[in-house]
């Protein structure tokens, strides 16, 4: 799983949204669906007004309570909301 982390990382990013959206459609052919447990953040995140000083430090915080994400992987992943 490292690797397959190690490698993802090392694509763009609009390559890493194409890949997880055919992955998403597959998981929904087979009858899976792909809970996203930081939709509901996001969708906060964005409507506090995205990247600020008073919401990205407090957004990090909450996607490693909801996820258990490391530090570095969680703030990757705010920074990815754009």
């Amino acid at each position: 799983m490292h690797v397959a982390v190690a490698e993802f990382r090392k694509i763009s990013k609009s390559n890493r949204l194409i890949l997880l959206g055919m992955l998403n459609k597959e998981h929904e052919l087979i009858g899976d669906k792909v809970d996203d447990p930081c939709a509901q953040l996001r969708k906060e995140y964005h409507e506090a007004g995205g990247r600020s000083a008073s919401t990205f430090i407090p957004y990090i915080r909450k996607v490693r309570e909801a996820t258990g994400l490391g530090l570095k992987e969680a703030k990757d992943t705010v920074e990815s909301w754009g």
